[in-house]
């Protein structure tokens, strides 16, 4: 059975193999798991103070690597043990942080004008690092920053200047330096997924509109993507990255799904009402799992707020 780690308001559990386990407790607002080296990075919020903690998944091991006054995002593994965080203030400035062994501290992400950061993501070979980033002092548009690890400042991959932000939720495949990133053009209405060869630079997008949120799968042969046909009306597919053509695999028309990941066989999804998710993006929902052949799906869990496949 594929084991995932699912944050409830209660904590972080594991859930999956007959059993259920918490392996970390208290007010956790985001997290990323270490499936190479079983280790989960965790944030809590409590006091005014964000904590990025990490801790292991099958023990009892948790270490504590920074409190701030910071506002931490979702952290990511990077190279060398590092556990990489966007840090914004209360009034969106912030930077990309690594906290690496010994908590010695690192700043990741240089560019040109403030910003408020999301979604850092490392290759696997660790030499790229991507972003998203809001300029604080246009307040419109969601870029996508490169960084490679001979360059002295970040790039821009994807400027967008449309009114209302979209999250570009960059991820690299999970063997290659290939990044899925969701971008909306200028004028138009509906975001697309674009792939970009991270090395040549060379970008391609996946034929169909109304795409975001990209997850690959952990053979990285595919992606899967919630699209979006109108306000309340939400599915999900999977895309080909070879092809750049996509296939749906569940649709509802009052429930708004947002992808959690994908193995070889199932996709896994938060679904939550589509009235609750409008007023209330960070509400709670169902995690559910779906057959990526199309047809079967379970209720795994209720009351989910993020969730990630372990295997």
């Amino acid at each position: 059975m594929t084991r995932l780690v699912v944050l409830q308001s209660d904590g972080l559990w594991v859930l999956g193999s007959g059993r259920v386990r918490r392996i970390a407790d208290g007010f956790a607002v985001a997290f990323r798991i270490d499936r190479r080296h079983q280790w989960c990075a965790v944030v809590r919020r409590m006091d005014g103070l964000d904590e990025l903690s990490v801790v292991e998944l099958e023990g009892d091991a948790e270490e504590l690597l920074a409190s701030e006054t910071l506002q931490f995002g979702r952290p990511t593994f990077g190279p060398d043990s590092r556990i990489t965080v966007a840090a914004n203030d209360s009034i969106g400035n912030g930077q990309v942080l690594s906290f690496g062994p010994r908590h010695i501290r690192q700043l990741e992400i240089v560019v040109g004008e403030p910003c408020s950061y999301a979604e850092p993501d490392w290759s696997a070979d660790g030499r790229w690092l991507a972003v998203e980033g809001q300029p604080t002092q246009r307040l419109r548009g969601m870029t996508v920053f490169l960084r490679h690890e001979s360059w002295a400042s970040a790039r821009v991959v994807a400027p967008q200047e449309e009114p209302e932000p979209k999250a570009a939720c960059p991820r690299f495949a999970p063997s290659r330096p290939t990044l899925a990133y969701a971008r909306t053009d200028s004028g138009v209405t509906e975001s697309s997924i674009h792939l970009l060869d991270a090395p040549s630079g060379t970008t391609a997008a996946v034929a169909a509109t109304g795409l975001d949120d990209p997850r690959w799968s952990h053979d990285g042969v595919a992606i899967l993507a919630a699209s979006h046909s109108s306000v309340c009306a939400s599915g999900l597919v999977v895309i080909d990255p070879s092809s750049l053509r996509s296939r749906p695999i569940w649709s509802e028309s009052s429930m708004r799904a947002s992808p959690c990941g994908m193995n070889e066989r199932d996709a896994f999804a938060i679904v939550r009402r589509c009235g609750s998710s409008e007023e209330q993006p960070t509400a709670p929902g169902e995690l559910w799992q779906f057959s990526t052949t199309g047809g079967a799906a379970a209720r795994l869990a209720e009351g989910a707020y993020l969730a990630e496949v372990l295997d």
